[in-house]
């Protein structure tokens, strides 16, 4: 008899689901049943997947700023979440391992680091008006304690120390988002100059086009 394959979240199955296929199915499932989701996650030493993972969930959380792009504060505010987003998992997967080490519990820091990355999905809520980051930020500490439970296999207690750390993968980027939009706010003349900059250069590119068409 054939032997059944195992089950693979579908981020870890993008070879037979393709890409866009098994980043949009991660996304439903972590919301639809997120138990079975971390009892599918298989661990590695390996920081590819998860980072990846990581790297396009934190694209949620700058929405609000791609339309400002060209203001220096939306710019570097951008950077700064894309950036920090990946080193957050790092230093806060370090920080809850040190965490159980302290409470008795042998833990690997790999399994926290993978726990924390695939629940990066919930991301996806800060695009819910007014309350949007406040919520992703309730739905990673859901899903962490979740996952941490699951695939550390430790009681619900164990892991309560750590979660107070978690809503800083989310909130730390909303800081950035909030002193951007009060920067803008502070400079306004700066943003109509940039503006007009845009402008001039539209109308410059269609005054050449046009002499080019009309033999100057």
């Amino acid at each position: 008899m054939t032997a059944l394959l195992k089950k693979k979240i579908p981020w870890q199955d993008r070879e037979r689901l393709g890409d866009a296929k098994a980043f949009i199915m991660t996304i439903l499932e972590v919301f639809i049943s997120p138990v079975d989701y971390y009892e599918k996650l298989e661990v590695s030493e390996f920081y590819q997947d998860p980072l990846i993972l990581c790297f396009f969930n934190s694209l949620y959380l700058v929405g609000p700023l791609v339309l400002h792009i060209l203001s220096p504060a939306s710019f570097g505010a951008i950077i700064f979440i894309l950036s920090v987003t990946p080193v957050l998992l790092f230093v806060l997967a370090f920080i809850i391992t040190k965490i159980f080490s302290f409470l008795g519990e042998k833990t690997d820091y790999e399994k926290s680091l993978y726990v924390l990355a695939y629940a990066t999905p919930a991301f996806v809520l800060a695009f819910v008006p007014v309350a949007g980051y406040w919520l992703a930020a309730l739905a990673v500490v859901v899903l962490v304690s979740i996952g941490l439970t699951q695939v550390h296999k430790v009681s619900f207690a164990i892991i309560l120390p750590s979660l107070v750390l978690v809503p800083f993968m989310v909130l730390i980027p909303y800081g950035a988002v909030r002193y951007a939009k009060y920067w803008e706010i502070d400079h306004p003349m700066i943003n109509v100059e940039m503006e007009a900059q845009k402008v001039l250069a539209v109308l410059s590119v269609a005054a050449e086009n046009y002499a080019a068409s009309h033999e100057g």
